[in-house]
């Protein structure tokens, strides 16, 4: 083998390196958004819109939660897939005696807002600092200052919403979380689907399914008062 040659293999192989480690990055970078099923859920301690405090860990005691992340009012199929929860999920979620909360960073007059024109019954969350969202790993940071490259109208539209400069939203998601797992979690995700595209599409049959598994292991497993104590 010439140098040339011996140049050139050398060259394809640091190539082969560079698109390994920068696959490897993009891959790791994808599986950190959102929490998967099997994981557990990191608890949520929050006043909702009606201003009662909510503790995940509290509500598992009693039975399964589902957790709705939406971006706001401003995305048209964030609020349609509210509307549909409302039409399709809700009401049997509440006969099951099933919890089901929504969490957005829009600021509370606007969940008022959102709450009263679309008809939403379930409770929402105003999460200020982000932290249930960064927790879920559902947040993204829109930089709504001049010059950010965020339309005009974007950025108008947020900071009317948010009333920060740096604006945090959350992609869309939906989670079952109950009791259970393999280990026997306390808190345990039965169903994960998180949409970084914004383009939520609930699929209330899986969800449905996953509540009803996450019932079953309640029922079959309910916590004695001496371990509720303890918890």
């Amino acid at each position: 083998m010439n140098t040339r040659m011996l140049y050139f293999v050398i060259f394809l192989g640091l190539i082969g390196q560079v698109f390994s480690a920068f696959a490897q990055e993009l891959n790791q970078s994808v599986q950190k958004i959102g929490i998967a099923k099997g994981e557990p859920a990191p608890n949520i301690i929050a006043l909702d819109n009606h201003g009662n405090p909510f503790l995940l860990s509290s509500k598992l005691k009693i039975a399964p939660t589902v957790v709705v992340f939406y971006s706001g009012q401003w995305c048209k199929p964030c609020t349609d897939e509210l509307k549909q929860i409302q039409k399709e999920l809700y009401p049997k979620l509440k006969d099951k005696g099933v919890y089901l909360i929504g969490v957005t960073s829009e600021l509370p007059d606007v969940i008022d807002q959102i709450s009263k024109n679309l008809g939403v019954e379930f409770p929402l969350i105003h999460d200020r600092s982000h932290l249930i969202m960064d927790a879920y790993r559902t947040s993204i940071t829109y930089n709504t200052t001049a010059g950010s490259g965020l339309p005009v109208e974007d950025s108008n539209m947020l900071h009317k919403y948010a009333g920060e400069k740096d604006y945090t939203i959350t992609f869309t998601a939906i989670y079952v979380i109950g009791r259970g797992g393999r280990e026997g979690k306390e808190r345990y995700v039965y169903y994960a689907d998180v949409n970084p595209d914004f383009k939520p599409n609930p699929k209330i049959d899986q969800i449905n399914a996953a509540v009803e598994e996450a019932l079953q292991f309640h029922a079959k497993h309910p916590i004695k008062k001496d371990e509720e104590k303890h918890k």
